[in-house]
């Protein structure tokens, strides 16, 4: 019998993607402000104490008003 099941895109944790998308890395408590403000697209999910998020994701910033 086969289940079928949504295949997950690998995750990496919040610091290591920063290290990868930025020459100087931001603090990590800034790192945890974006992820809980949802500036980084698709937003990171929080597993545990460690955000975890697709190599993939932007930096979006604030949105506008």
């Amino acid at each position: 019998m086969s289940t079928t099941t949504a295949e997950q895109p690998k995750q990496i944790t919040l610091a290591d993607w920063a290290k990868a998308q930025f020459a100087t890395v931001p603090h990590v408590n800034t790192l945890r402000k974006w992820a809980r403000e949802k500036q980084i697209q698709p937003a990171p999910k929080l597993v545990g104490r460690a955000y975890l998020v697709v190599p993939a994701a932007k930096y979006v910033g604030k949105a506008k008003p």
